[in-house]
C-alpha cells in the first residue's frame, strides 16, 4: 500500500473521531489505528491458545477484531448524523424565534444550545 493511500485512509478515521465529538475526539488516529492492531492481535492469540490451530479460524479472528472497532466508529457517526438531522429543524425554529424576539444571533444560538443541550452527543 503506497503512503498517499495510507495517509488517505488514516485521514479519513480522524474525520470520523472527529465528527463523534466526546471521548472520540482526543483520540489520533494513530492510536486508533494501534488499538486495531492490538485487538486483532490479542484475538489472535485467543484463538490459537483457546481455539483451534485452523489458519483460517485464526486469520478469521484477526480481521473480524481489527474491523471491529472501525465499524463501531461508523455506526456511531452515522447515528449522530441522523440525530443532528433530527433535531436541526427543532433548532432552527427556535432560533428564528429568538432572531425574531429582537436578539442578537450569538445571544441566540447560545440560548438555543442552552436550551436543547449539545446537538448529538447522545450515542
Amino acid at each position: 500500500m503506497k503512503y498517499e493511500k495510507f495517509a488517505a485512509k488514516v485521514g479519513k478515521i480522524g474525520i470520523i473521531l472527529k465528527s463523534l465529538g466526546g471521548r472520540y475526539e482526543r483520540i489520533d488516529p494513530y492510536q486508533f489505528l494501534a488499538l486495531q492492531l492490538f485487538l486483532a492481535i490479542t484475538w489472535i492469540l485467543f484463538a490459537v491458545v483457546f481455539e483451534s490451530t485452523d489458519i483460517f479460524v485464526i486469520l478469521l479472528f484477526g480481521l473480524v477484531c481489527f474491523f471491529l472497532l472501525l465499524l463501531k466508529i461508523k455506526e456511531g457517526a452515522k447515528k449522530r448524523e441522523e440525530l443532528i438531522a433530527r433535531q436541526l429543524p427543532d433548532m432552527a425554529d427556535l432560533l428564528s424565534i429568538m432572531l425574531d424576539a429582537g436578539l442578537d444571533f450569538n445571544s441566540a444560538a447560545e440560548k438555543v444550545i442552552n436550551t436543547t443541550g449539545t446537538i448529538g452527543r447522545r450515542i
